[in-house]
């Protein structure tokens, strides 16, 4: 573990945002897999400007990268409105971090799927249960329409909705989304 901290006072300026001078303080810790910050902003006398009365860092986990792909529906409409399913439409090449990544399903043409898929290691709030969520969203939309789950660091996630088909497989060394 690195530990870092500034000393106090140690960077003081002036700042134009809040329009007077002041203190920031801050303190790292970086550790293989995770790595905490807190910043403080104090004005005069002390006062906190911006930041944690409680002086808990943000703590930010190391992302895990999972290439894949996704297929969705291709339906033509028929007169008088209705929908038919004509074979699926692939999208490759994907790639989503497990710490909350969400990307936009475009197909090859250039437009829009209905749907976005998202990645995420999440805690269950009622049981403390930590989990990979695989979500599927309606494009634009916030809530997750459906999704899937797996332990953390699963190797291979994979969905077959009917309606959507998607897989992704855990990059262990890959560092970078691009």
């Amino acid at each position: 573990m690195f530990a870092g901290e500034s000393k106090d006072s140690a960077c003081t300026t002036y700042s134009s945002h809040f329009g007077k001078k002041i203190t920031i303080r801050d303190a790292i810790k970086l550790y293989p897999d995770r790595i905490w910050i807190l910043v403080n902003i104090y004005g005069d006398q002390g006062v906190l400007l911006m930041g944690r009365q409680d002086g808990i860092p943000r703590k930010l986990k190391k992302c895990r990268f999972y290439s894949g792909w996704a297929a969705v529906p291709i339906c033509e409409t028929k007169a008088g409105g209705d929908r038919n399913k004509s074979g699926y439409a692939g999208i490759r090449n994907l790639c989503l971090h497990d710490q909350g990544q969400r990307t936009q399903l475009i197909l090859a043409d250039g437009t829009r799927a209905e749907y976005d898929i998202s990645l995420a290691e999440v805690t269950y709030a009622v049981t403390q249960t930590t989990v990979l969520k695989l979500g599927i969203h309606e494009a634009d939309a916030k809530a997750t329409t459906c999704y899937i789950w797996a332990e953390p660091g699963a190797q291979r996630l994979g969905a077959n909705l009917t309606w959507l088909q998607a897989g992704f497989t855990l990059q262990p060394d890959r560092r970078f989304a691009q």
